[in-house]
């Protein structure tokens, strides 16, 4: 990780070709290299997948009145209703 003088463009961040993140924290603005986390397709990162695919479906097909309800409980959360959703069903589903 390099320390970087901030330019105009670097103090909200960004990306310089494919690899190259340039960041700021707590006032130090630095470039690193993008991690590339290796892929797996273990069983249990299928089902998490499955899961999910799962969530995002039945969020598609929910009421408008259900979807409502569900951006009113994110309120305050920081989280939209979607997100909301999201977080509930994988947390009972896997």
């Amino acid at each position: 990780m390099a320390k970087i003088t901030p330019g105009p463009s670097t103090l909200r961040g960004g990306r310089l070709g494919k690899n190259i993140l340039y960041q700021s924290w707590k006032g130090i603005y630095y470039a690193r290299t993008k991690p590339w986390p290796p892929y797996t397709n273990s069983v249990r990162q299928q089902e998490v997948r499955a899961a999910f695919a799962m969530a995002v479906k039945l969020w598609q097909t929910m009421l408008t009145v259900q979807k409502t309800e569900y951006r009113r409980k994110a309120k305050g959360k920081g989280m939209s209703g979607y997100e909301l959703w999201i977080k509930e069903y994988m947390e009972t589903h896997t």
